[in-house]
């Protein structure tokens, strides 16, 4: 049982990661993934579900010789890891990414733009005039 618990800890903390990568990387991130949330609650979640995952298959491995294993527990952890797979495959996380990274170059290219021809355009401001007359001193 451990093999399968573990299994699936690392698979949703794997899942976890491609949906918060996917949320944080956004040029305008959802509302559940601005940076306190992630910083505070899905990154510690994460890595207390692969801990607990990757301890729970050191613990498998460790009690293997002294416990009578079914074949059930790794073909049912190795299909726990392939729909995980299968499932960060779907979420297209690169393509996505790569989106995000052109929309942000995009936006960089067209403020430098906008600041260069603001600076060509404007011209300088001169110097206010006082409004009051000075007193002789």
């Amino acid at each position: 049982m451990y093999l399968l618990y573990s299994s699936l800890f690392i698979a949703l903390a794997a899942l976890l990661f491609g949906i918060t990568s996917i949320g944080a990387r956004n040029p305008s991130p959802p509302r559940w993934a601005k940076d306190f949330l992630v910083a505070n609650v899905y990154v510690p979640a994460m890595a207390g579900l692969g801990l607990y995952g990757a301890f729970g298959i050191i613990k498998f491995i460790v009690d293997l010789p002294s416990e009578n294993v079914d074949m059930l527990d790794p073909l049912g952890a190795a299909a726990i890891l392939i729909a995980a797979v299968v499932c960060l495959k779907l979420l297209r996380i690169n393509k996505k990414l790569a989106v995000y990274e052109a929309q942000e170059r995009n936006a960089e290219v067209l403020k430098l733009a906008a600041l260069k021809s603001a600076e060509q355009t404007t011209e300088p401001i001169p110097p206010a005039k006082p409004t009051t007359p000075r007193l002789a001193a």
